[in-house]
């Protein structure tokens, strides 16, 4: 398994360096059934970059959909050579992961393929909830090698708050691809429309919109460190990458121009905060 774990810990990295980081601070089994689910999400969130319209990118979606009810069935096929699925494999029974955990997974993604907005912030709460929070309580799973300790609450707080701390870090990318994750209701509040936004204009109203994501992300940041700090210790790698949510609000609140500049956290600040949190919790 040397080489599909190999691969798997690489698109791991590639995509989400601070979940790769906080992985590599689990034991050795659940290490490696961590980078499998985060390689899977990685093609997951990868889809978009890859296609040129919407359907193509729903095909592939379909695809892995497919592969994995397979997967399920314990059935060949053609997606049975694929490295993250033969990775994903033992970390399925190791979690006892749902088969509709990943369905649901891989649905949500769909509204990634095309340029729609977010409508509100109850939709986008519910996305990030749908997609990090979702990997968060797979994650959590894992660790705890498929028993149900009541992480959801935490998951889903957590997913929130790391998803909104890596919609801020994507700003000028979405703002470039004309892809909005900012709440429009969000945006009209402050007298903006969604053209402005996407077409990369820094504004006073535009400031003040991603202040109140940012208030938003800080309140489910302490909704996940409170029910977090009920859990198993053994759980810590799973919510570990959201110790940078703060970090990261701040970077955000410092910078001039977000639609521009990409914020980013001191590399040795992001390991040390993130060994931290898996060792003494969040």
């Amino acid at each position: 398994m040397s080489g599909t774990y190999d691969h798997c810990a690489d698109l791991a990295r590639a995509a989400d360096r601070d979940r790769y980081l906080a992985a590599l601070l689990a034991p050795r089994g659940p290490r490696e059934e961590l980078m499998a689910l985060y390689a899977f999400d990685a093609e997951l969130c990868g889809v978009r970059a890859k296609i040129s319209e919407p359907l193509a990118g729903e095909i592939r979606l379909q695809w892995w959909r497919d592969a994995i009810a397979v997967l399920y069935r314990g059935e060949g096929g053609e997606s049975a050579g694929h490295p993250v699925l033969q990775a994903l494999k033992p970390a399925i029974a190791a979690g006892k992961l749902p088969l509709d955990a990943f369905q649901n997974l891989i649905n949500a993604r769909i509204f990634d393929l095309y340029d729609d907005p977010i409508a509100s912030m109850t939709e986008l709460e519910g996305y990030l909830g749908d997609t990090f929070g979702a990997v968060i309580q797979l994650s959590c799973l894992i660790l705890s090698r498929g028993a149900d300790v009541g992480s959801g609450t935490a998951a889903g707080h957590a997913g929130v708050a790391t998803g909104i701390g890596w919609l801020l870090r994507a700003l000028p990318r979405h703002a470039a691809e004309e892809k909005l994750y900012v709440p429009r209701d969000l945006i009209a509040r402050n007298g903006l429309s969604s053209r402005e936004v996407v077409g990369g204009q820094m504004s006073g109203g535009l400031a003040a919109a991603l202040g109140e994501l940012r208030d938003i992300a800080s309140k489910h940041l302490e909704a996940a460190r409170t029910e977090a700090g009920r859990l198993p210790a053994a759980l810590r790698p799973a919510f570990a990458p959201c110790a940078l949510v703060a970090p990261y609000l701040a970077a955000s609140e410092r910078c001039l121009d977000p639609l521009q500049e990409e914020i980013a956290v001191n590399p040795l600040r992001r390991q040390w905060r993130i060994w931290r949190a898996a060792r003494r919790g969040l």
